[in-house]
């Protein structure tokens, strides 16, 4: 009886047995690579740099989004209804252009009616200037003469009273000293007369002779009356005579009023005369006080007729619009203008009002929303949040460059314009925004791109520099290792500015030496070699493969 060998592998093991190994030669080839050692072409070698001039730069960086540095806002000065809108979202328009008109009739009305007024008030200056003319002059003449001739009229008549009282009481004195006799007095008759003595019994305003005679015999007065129309009845004389004594005295006080009153009138009509005869300074600086009011309305009227026509301020394009034709706007009476932050601005121009204005290079903050937005594309900016470390070293005027996210290989110069002087605090981060201007961008940078911006905050040229990774820093000492004769030696250097990527050598090396950048061993318990962490791993899953042999070998010794 013959004993056959028994077949310990299949072609399933076998396969597994090849996949194995592959991995493991793949393992040690990868970790073979990390820790070889630098990477150069052959393990061991050493990488070097060279003292040279040049310049050493020290930036900040930070990230943040490409605005425009000029967006401008723009309402009207009163609200209205919209009776035309002569551009688009997305037009360009210039300094001056008409973007839209609102109705203007009840400016239009205001302002005809303020100039009504300035015409009256300079007519009125004129005339207070140039004083009275020839035909005011002459009626002015004519004024006083009438004045005069009252006057003369009045003291004539009070003259004609005061005989007229005279003779009444001389009648009186007559007739006390004839014993006050009778006389007939008929209360409707048409004429009376009374003789005594042979004197005449009339003379007084409320006497007259007429159909009368009187006749004198002796010492008895004798009277005769005529009487047509009722009795007559018979009254003392002295009581008539004091009767009209008294009529004559309260017509005297009267004219006296009468004369008084008219050389009133007369004095008042000499000094109106008087003042109209020459210039009043009083008056022309009243007059012309009036007129400086009223072109001050026409001028406020005028500018509020203008500012029914929106215009724009600025070059630049639409970007938005609130409002089209029929509806209804409001208006803004704000008037400030500023770069940087954002604002409200009144102005109007000869021919129509960028009425309510507000120019901003951030963000705006306008409570309502305008009615047109006008933005420079041409003008970019980007508003970076530097971090509060940094930001003591950012100044305005500085350099920096940016980089965008959408435009691969793009690095753009722009200069820094502004530093905010508060901080934003987020997450407990504390950061300061950071306005950079940027120069020249290309048409297809657009408004909102990210964008990572480096500020250069420091800068020295023409000086000795070496990599920052070929100087080891301990504390306040600064070493770099050099390469003489095969050998590396250890030297102290003395560093100035410390840049992004290389930093300025003050003194210990000379220009054109070869120093020896510092490499980097991982530790695993021995001195990491070419090779050897490789091999041992590789000796590992040889011993889990010996598992195998051993039942290989000892099926090949059964």
């Amino acid at each position: 009886m013959s004993i056959r060998p028994r077949k310990l592998w299949s072609k399933g093991m076998l396969f597994y047995a090849v996949l194995i190994a592959a991995v493991c030669a793949a393992t040690a080839f990868g970790l073979d690579s990390v820790f070889a050692g630098p990477s150069t072409a052959t393990a061991g070698a050493t990488r070097t740099a060279t003292v040279q001039r040049g310049t050493v730069q020290a930036s900040v960086t930070a990230s943040g989004n490409v605005s425009s540095a000029t967006t401008t806002t723009l309402d009207f000065a009163t609200g209205g209804t919209l009776t035309a809108v002569d551009v688009a979202v997305g037009d360009h328009v210039s300094v001056g252009e008409v973007l839209a008109k609102i109705d203007p009739s009840s400016a239009q009305t205001a302002l005809t009616s303020a100039q009504d007024q300035l015409s009256s008030a300079e007519y009125n200056l004129k005339e207070a200037q140039a004083g009275p003319t020839s035909a005011q002059q002459a009626v002015n003449t004519a004024n006083v003469a009438q004045a005069n001739l009252t006057v003369t009229s009045d003291n004539q008549q009070l003259s004609d009273d005061k005989t007229a009282l005279s003779t009444a009481q001389a009648q009186l004195k007559s007739d006390e000293t004839a014993g006050c006799p009778a006389v007939t007095a008929t209360p409707s008759s048409s004429s009376t007369s009374t003789a005594s003595n042979g004197a005449a019994a009339s003379g007084t305003s409320d006497k007259t002779t007429s159909g009368t005679s009187s006749t004198n015999s002796g010492s008895t007065p004798t009277t005769t009356t005529a009487s047509t129309s009722s009795t007559a009845t018979s009254v003392s004389s002295c009581v008539q005579d004091n009767s009209a004594i008294t009529n004559d005295k309260e017509t005297d006080q009267r004219q006296e009023l009468t004369i008084e009153q008219a050389e009133a009138s007369l004095a008042s009509t000499k000094a109106t005369i008087a003042s109209n005869s020459v210039t009043n300074p009083s008056t022309i600086s009243q007059d012309d006080a009036q007129v400086a009011e009223d072109t001050q309305t026409v001028s406020n009227d005028a500018k509020a007729l203008s500012e029914t026509t929106l215009t724009s301020p600025v070059a630049g394009t639409v970007t938005a619009l609130a409002g089209s034709v029929g509806e209804s706007v409001s208006g803004s009476s704000s008037a400030t203008s500023n770069s940087g932050t954002s604002s409200t601005a009144s102005s109007g121009g000869s021919a129509g009002g960028a009425a309510g204005a507000s120019s901003s290079s951030t963000t705006s903050s306008s409570s309502s929303t305008a009615f047109a937005t006008i933005t420079n594309l041409g003008r970019l900016e980007v508003i970076a949040g530097f971090a509060e470390a940094d930001i003591t070293n950012i100044k305005v005027g500085q350099p920096a460059t940016a980089t965008l996210a959408a435009l691969a290989n793009v690095e753009l110069s722009g200069t820094v314009t502004s530093v905010s002087p508060t901080s934003t605090v987020s997450s407990n981060v504390v950061t300061y925004d950071v306005t950079i201007s940027l120069n020249d961008p290309p048409s297809n940078v657009k408004i909102g791109m990210t964008a990572n911006v480096s500020v250069i905050t420091d800068s020295k040229s023409d000086v000795l520099e070496l990599p920052s990774a070929a100087i080891t820093t301990a504390g306040a000492t600064s070493t770099v290792s050099t390469l003489e004769a095969g050998k590396q030696t250890t030297h102290p250097v003395v560093i100035g500015l410390v840049g992004s990527s290389t930093t300025q050598i003050l003194s210990g090396v000379s220009l054109g030496e070869v120093i020896v950048e510092p490499t980097v061993s991982v530790a695993t318990g021995t001195a990491a070699t070419p090779g050897a962490g490789a091999a041992g791993i590789a000796g590992g899953l040889g011993g889990g493969g010996g598992i195998g042999g051993g039942g290989l070998g000892g099926g090949a010794r059964g």
